[in-house]
């Protein structure tokens, strides 16, 4: 169960930390969210929700 969370959760991260928004000019994008990195952090600190037991296996 643990890992479900954890899979969808980083699979949430990876999209916002992917998202781009339509700028005003026709045609061209904004670039990655300024705090792409805070994201990433989050992402990184996922594998503390699971228990010994799952982390052992």
């Amino acid at each position: 169960m643990g890992e479900t969370l954890e899979g969808i959760l980083t699979e949430i991260l990876d999209a916002l930390s992917a998202l781009t928004v339509p700028c005003t000019a026709p045609g061209t994008n904004s670039l990655t969210p300024v705090n792409a990195s805070v994201f990433a952090s989050i992402k990184a600190k996922l594998s503390t929700i699971l228990s010994q037991k799952v982390k052992n296996n």
